[in-house]
C-alpha cells in the first residue's frame, strides 16, 4: 500500500516476465486520482489473464482503485502502467498460475487529449509481420515485434510505421490502432487481424456508431485503402487520437479530426463528473 522509488524495486532473475515474457500489462491515464476508462481496462486485463490462465488476486479491482487513491496531491494527474506477471519458477510449463503485480506512475500536468496542429509522417514496416492471432488483442510482455518495428521507425526518421499481416493487410502501427475516413464512412481493422483491443479504439467505434451522419465499418484494410483515404488517425490511450499528415508520397487532411478529439475528451470529462457527484 506504499509507493516506493523505482530504484528500490527488487525483482529476482527467476521472474517469469523477465525469462519468458510471461506477463500482461495495461497503460492508462489518471485524472484527479481517477483511472480513466477503468472498467474497460479491467475487462481487457481480465480477459487477457483468462487467455493466459493467470489467476487474478482476490478483490483485485478494489486493490487497484485503492492504490490509485493513495497518490499524493501533487501527483494526481499522469500516466500509469500496471504489470502482472506469473509467480513461481519452472520453464515453459508454469508451476502455478497466481500472479504478482506492479503499478507504476508518471506525473503529467494535464493528461487530457490534445488537438495536434501538426500531423504525423508515417510509412510501412518492412521488418515486422503480425500474425492474426488472438494473443495480439492483449498487451503481453512479448513485445519484440513492436520493438523491432520501432527501431526501424527511428532509422527511417518517421513518426510511426504501419504493420502488416501475412495477407498484407494493415493491422496497426508500432503503438496504435488505425482508423481511416472516406467520406462519411470510418474504417478500422477487426480484432481477428491480430491488432490490440485498444481502449480508445473501442471508444471511437462507439462514438462513431452513435453519430447518425457517419457509418462505422470494421473490416480489413489494404494499403490501397490507406492511399485512398480522406483522413488517417492513429489511436492509443496515452495520446488519444493523432492525425496522419503524410503517408509515403500522399498527403491527408484533418477535417474531422478535431471533432472526434473533442468527443473523446467529453467522455473523459463525463467520467470525472460521475466520480465527483
Amino acid at each position: 500500500g506504499k509507493w516506493i522509488s523505482q530504484k528500490d524495486v527488487d525483482l529476482p532473475i527467476s521472474n517469469r516476465a523477465f525469462k519468458y515474457g510471461d506477463s500482461l500489462f495495461e497503460s492508462f491515464i489518471i485524472k484527479n486520482k481517477y483511472w480513466i476508462f477503468f472498467e474497460d481496462h479491467f475487462l481487457r486485463l481480465s480477459i487477457g489473464a483468462e487467455h493466459l490462465s493467470l489467476t487474478l488476486p482476490q478483490n483485485f479491482r478494489s486493490h487497484l482503485q485503492k492504490a490509485i487513491s493513495t497518490l499524493s496531491a501533487d501527483l494526481n494527474n499522469g500516466y500509469g502502467r500496471l504489470m502482472l506477471y506469473r509467480n513461481g519458477t519452472g520453464k515453459y510449463t508454469p508451476q502455478e498460475n497466481t500472479v504478482s503485480w506492479l503499478l507504476q506512475f508518471d506525473f503529467s500536468s494535464n493528461p487530457i487529449y490534445s488537438n495536434e496542429q501538426k500531423g504525423l509522417e508515417i510509412d510501412l514496416s518492412s521488418k515486422t509481420v503480425l500474425p492474426p492471432i488472438s494473443l495480439g488483442n492483449y498487451k503481453t510482455g512479448n513485445a519484440l515485434p513492436y520493438v523491432i518495428a520501432s527501431r526501424e521507425k527511428a532509422d527511417k526518421k518517421m513518426d510511426d510505421l504501419l504493420l502488416l499481416g501475412p495477407a498484407r493487410n494493415i493491422v496497426e502501427s508500432t503503438n496504435s490502432n488505425i482508423f481511416i475516413r472516406k467520406g462519411n464512412q470510418i474504417y478500422t481493422p477487426p480484432l481477428s487481424q491480430g491488432c490490440l483491443a485498444g481502449i480508445i479504439r473501442k471508444k471511437l467505434i462507439s462514438l462513431v456508431q452513435n453519430e447518425s451522419n457517419f457509418e462505422m465499418r470494421v473490416e480489413p484494410l489494404a494499403i490501397l485503402d490507406i492511399l485512398n483515404a480522406d483522413e488517417i488517425w492513429l489511436t492509443n490511450v496515452s495520446s488519444g487520437i493523432r492525425w496522419v499528415q503524410r503517408f509515403r508520397n500522399s498527403n491527408f487532411a484533418n477535417e474531422q479530426y478535431s471533432f472526434w478529439v473533442q468527443k473523446l475528451n467529453n467522455l473523459v470529462q463525463d467520467q470525472i463528473k460521475e466520480i465527483n457527484v
